[in-house]
């Protein structure tokens, strides 16, 4: 089986799909967080029936992308399966039919996410007199 995973501004969806058709899928009209994602994907499969893992990697909001791809990259490490990261593409079955491509071309060991804008996730540092930076 593989695993479909997308946060963005929109949605969030998750998908179980096997033989290019997606079984199951869960897809929420917002942007959850870790702890809800974690429990989606249990409600799905257990983690030793994916195969493969398929995540949307941006463009997208720094937290839904960022806890997305690093939620795929962990399962895929954790588990020894493949992964792939698709870029530009927000519908479910598109991004199946890319990513299963992908996967049997190129897999990867590590998606690193592609943000909309600059992250901001610390405040700028002032320049002083006596902090020249």
């Amino acid at each position: 089986m593989i695993l479909l995973l997308m946060v963005n501004n929109e949605i969030t969806y998750v998908g179980i799909a096997e033989g290019g058709i997606i079984r199951r899928a869960i897809e929420e009209k917002r942007e959850v967080r870790r702890p809800e994602l974690l429990k989606i994907i249990d409600s799905l499969t257990l983690p030793d029936k994916i195969s493969g893992i398929i995540v949307f990697r941006g463009p997208g909001p720094f937290t839904g992308i960022r806890v997305a791809v690093s939620i795929a990259n962990a399962l895929s490490y954790a588990l020894k399966i493949p992964i792939v990261g698709i870029k530009d593409e927000k519908n479910p079955e598109k991004l199946l039919e890319i990513g299963e491509e992908k996967l049997k071309k190129s897999p990867m060991d590590q998606i690193l996410p592609f943000y909309d804008k600059e992250p901001h996730i610390t405040f700028p540092k002032e320049k002083s007199i006596n902090n020249k930076q």
